[in-house]
């Protein structure tokens, strides 16, 4: 949609004036009411029709990964309109039906855990529509201190793969693509530097710390003030860059010598001070410390969750949730929290370090990545083995290392850092191919196996990554990601990690680096834990496929591990068991082990931490489930319902035996359906399935959780228009913070002065695509070296984004193709020629239906269908060919049936 613009200063703030009039969105307000580690945010997008003729708006934002949408508002006109949560489909249909009979209609979807889509039709000329949404979304904690994240910005992202045939799925400015379906969906135009700011900002939170110490609150990307008992972003700021306030809760320390206990269950979070913005009954879910005696617990250790002995920490939690007050034996929601002490000795590993150079980290992202990488290749120890892939659209390796692990000894570890420090940004994203080398370097199972993927994670194809790097796959390899960027893909990046079994840890500022890489050096340490599964009582059922994560991940030192899900019956004793690796030490102490009872466990993110973790030095690996060189020792402890089951001598089985408590925190559900939705839509993306799209369908609309197969849609009942179909506009979006013009992986032209548009026209000697995709190499080719630049380098060449020479490397011929190829052209009309012919051929004579058959045989092969392969096979091999004609017309039907569309296009 390239419309020329130009300022209007007169216009007023955030002004810009196009061939037609303003932008429609010139309003966002955000609004957080943060208890304790969960909170409730309150979004408001303001639209405003500029046109003469009634508009139809469109705008693709972003939202925290793990915000639970649980509701949407409508406000124009006076009247409010409450919009239903349905299944994807029948919601488009309802928004389109509404439009073109004249009523105005809002519609939200879901194309990415942190990407969505919003569309209001019908704003009147010079009307203002309002749409509110209602989100919940628990807080990270992680040495002292909770984050509070929302993004205001989808940053544009590398699109691999050939464009599709057909009309694009949404209004982006890049077509879908074979790897990208979608794409046009999450590529939203442009807007251009330079312009007035469009959108009047508006970020507050109030904060209530439900009785932990809070020290002081900072903003790491933006200018805050206190007013009032709330932060208020400072205006006008842009939305060009992610919020973040970080939150120093400290645990209190207990006077020495005095009791650990756990608060009774009439005290579970029953203090806790609630307004009309918080999360009812959701709290920190931090341990607390007793600082006085089992029956004097100050109001704060009650509020706060602290329980335990000084330096320990939280070691398990359990809570149940019922879903109807009072009904024990009926279903409900569980939470269970462990969190492990300090890693034991470091053990041999095999790490590959994967670092992205690609255009879009360009600028102090790169700096950051190679400090970073370099950190991680430091910390190896000589009895380790690694390997460093940098990557654009080619994988690399540091000169004078072979293509392979090497030991990681200084010389290895000297180069290494050296090419790392050399690198410049340039070229296009292609991650699945450094990650599909790193599976296949990490080959000895014997040994711990992690990869550390280093980049900002802006591409458009992360499903098509995800299911190449299934759980098969991987075959236990974890993956550990560090995003840097101020306006990172932090949905991606998250789903990749827990895909892996690992961590993800995001930078958003050089200064922020240090802490998040001393964060790395535990993540990629050996887990204390692992395999770990749950076995409850007679009388208490997990619901089957309603864990989550659905695939436990192990326990790592110093980092909390949340597991939650669905139950039916009682709330009886919960028993874990988990292999213990060899050498590792307990360390959940036995002495300070203490059951929360305060219900505050479902506000608690899978990684938050309940104290700061000291450094240990050297992160510890060791081969999984081998056994422990110690024998373990019977121990009951302290607190009520907590044992470790005697082992016997020499084994790697750790047990423990947990009785949860019965709180009343509605939020919990929520919180776990969506969790529980994201790890459906991932299964999804693997192994696509009817019965899995309806079961996630089953799930968004019984619990009100928005995903990806459902929207919410509302519908105003009044008929404000002729029912004409309206203007449609889709909102420019900013340029991320801290990018280079060119770093945009997208080709933008110089003709749009206020917003860039599809670049589609074919560049000479180029297909109808961006410059920067042509970068990228034909799929499954091995890529020639580009080479060192002596000034600057051609637009779209892979060398355009960096002047610095090209390092000297090795080329790693690229095995398996990065993408998958193109798919075979469409067949299905051969086919149903095929199948009229077939059947009318049934009553012919024998000798024409083998000559037939032997000559269709033969044309169907050509197709390279699997699903004929066999029958064809049969066909060829058969004495009695003829007796398989009806099987052959049943397979073609099957074939030629009409397939259901992509969820996103229907």
């Amino acid at each position: 949609m390239p419309m020329d613009s130009s300022p209007v200063p007169e216009a007023g703030f955030g002004a810009l004036a196009t061939a037609e009039g303003n932008l429609p969105l010139d309003a966002l307000d955000v609004h957080a009411a943060i208890t304790g580690l969960a909170a409730r945010v309150k979004v408001a997008q303001g639209f405003r029709n500029p046109f003469e003729k009634p508009l139809d708006a469109t705008y693709v934002f972003p939202l925290p990964d793990r915000a639970a949408v649980t509701a949407l508002r409508m406000e124009a006109d006076g009247r409010v309109v409450t919009a239903e949560l349905k299944e994807r489909a029948a919601a488009r249909e309802e928004y389109d039906q509404a439009i073109a009979s004249g009523r105005r209609a809002a519609i939200a979807e879901e194309d990415r855990p942190d990407v969505f889509t919003m569309r209001v039709g019908n704003i009147l000329p010079g009307e203002r529509v309002t749409v509110r949404l209602t989100l919940d979304q628990p807080l990270p904690y992680e040495d002292g201190a909770a984050t509070f994240r929302f993004p205001l910005v989808v940053a544009p992202r590398y699109i691999p793969g050939d464009p599709l045939g057909g009309p694009s799925a949404g209004s982006g400015v890049i077509p879908d693509t074979t790897a990208v379906p979608d794409a046009s969906r999450i590529t939203p135009p442009i807007l251009l530097p330079g312009f007035p700011n469009p959108v009047a900002l508006s970020i507050t939170a109030d904060i209530d710390p439900a009785g932990l110490p809070l020290g002081p609150v900072a903003s790491s990307l933006h200018t805050v003030t206190a007013e009032d008992g709330a932060l208020r972003l400072a205006p006008g700021e842009r939305l060009d860059r992610d919020f973040i306030l970080r939150l120093p809760y400290a645990p209190p320390t207990p006077a020495p010598g005095t009791a650990q206990h756990s608060a009774s269950a009439e005290d579970a979070g029953s203090d806790v001070p609630q307004d009309s913005g918080s999360v009812e009954g959701v709290g920190p879910d931090v341990p607390r410390h007793s600082t006085s005696n089992e029956n004097a617990d100050s109001e704060a250790d009650r509020r706060s969750g602290f329980v335990g002995g000084a330096g320990t920490g939280l070691v398990e939690s359990l809570v149940f949730v019922p879903d109807s007050v009072g009904d024990e034996g009926g279903e409900g929601t569980f939470t269970l929290t462990l969190v492990p002490g300090q890693a034991g000795p470091a053990l041999p590993k095999d790490v590959v370090l994967a670092i992205d150079r690609s255009g879009s980290m360009e600028g102090w992202k790169m700096i950051a990545a190679r400090r970073a990488a370099a950190r991680i290749v430091d910390s190896l120890q000589a009895h380790d083995r690694f390997a460093v892939l940098s990557f654009d659209h080619v994988v690399e390796h540091p000169e004078g290392l072979p293509p392979e692990l090497v030991e990681a000894g200084d010389r290895n570890r000297f180069r290494a850092v050296e090419h790392l420090a050399i690198l410049h940004a340039r070229g296009g994203t292609e991650i699945l191919a450094p990650l599909t080398r790193a599976v296949e370097l990490l080959a000895d199972p014997a040994r711990d196996r992690v990869v550390v993927l280093v980049t900002d994670g802006q591409v458009g194809n992360e499903d098509q990554i995800l299911a190449a790097l299934s759980p098969s796959a991987l075959n236990g390899i974890r993956v550990h990601t560090v995003g840097i960027d101020q306006a990172v893909n932090a949905g991606f990046l998250g789903r990749l990690a827990a895909h892996g079994q690992g961590r993800c840890e995001l930078v958003e500022s050089e200064d922020r680096l240090d802490a998040a890489m001393e964060h790395i050096h535990h993540r990629i340490a050996a887990p204390v834990l692992t395999r770990i599964a749950l076995h409850p009582a007679a009388g208490l059922e997990i619901l089957p496929g309603t864990l989550t994560p659905s695939r436990p991940p192990s326990l790592f030192p110093g980092v909390p591990l949340v597991l939650s899900g669905r139950y039916r019956g009682s709330q009886a004793p919960l028993t874990l068991t988990a292999v213990r690796p060899a050498s590792q030490p307990v360390l959940l102490p036995a002495d300070t082990t203490h059951q929360r009872d305060d219900g505050q466990a479902a506000a608690l993110p899978t990684d938050a931490r309940p104290t700061p973790s000291a450094r240990t030095g050297s992160p510890s690996a060791q081969p999984h489930g081998t056994p422990s060189s110690a024998d373990a020792q019977a121990v009951q402890t302290d607190a009520p319902g907590t044992t470790e089951a005697p082992s016997a001598a020499g084994s790697d089985e750790w047990r423990r035996t947990l009785t949860g408590r019965v709180v009343a925190h509605p939020a919990t559900t929520t919180i776990w359906a969506r969790a529980h939705l994201r790890d459906l839509e991932d299964s999804y993306t693997v192994r696509p399935s009817d019965e899995l799209e309806q079961r996630l369908v089953a799930t968004s609309l019984k619990h009100g959780v928005l995903c990806r197969f459902t929207a919410f849609v509302a519908i105003d009942s009044r008929i404000v228009t002729s029912g004409d179909t309206p203007h449609q506009v889709t909102q420019p979006v900013e340029v991320p913070q801290g990018w280079q013009r060119e770093s945009a992986p997208t080709a933008l032209p110089a003709a749009a002065p206020m917003m860039a548009a599809a670049p589609f026209s074919p560049a000479p000697g180029g297909t109808p695509r961006a410059a920067f995709l042509r970068a990228r190499p034909r799929p499954g080719s091995a890529p020639a070296a580009p080479a060192a630049p002596s000034g600057p380098a051609p637009s779209g060449a892979p060398g355009a984004f960096g002047g610095a020479p090209t390092p000297p490397t090795f080329h790693v011929p690229i095995t398996g193709a990065p993408l998958p190829p193109p798919p075979a052209p469409d067949v299905t009309p051969l086919l149903e020629l095929e199948l009229s012919r077939l059947k009318d051929l049934t009553d012919a004579p024998a000798e024409d239906r083998l000559r037939h058959l032997s000559d269709l045989v033969t044309r169907l092969e050509s197709f390279s269908l699997p699903d004929l392969a066999s029958l064809l096979e049969e066909l060829k091999s058969s004495p009695a060919p003829l007796s398989l004609w009806p099987r052959l017309i049943e397979a073609l039907t099957a074939l030629t049936r009409p397939r259901k569309r992509p969820f996103w296009k229907r």
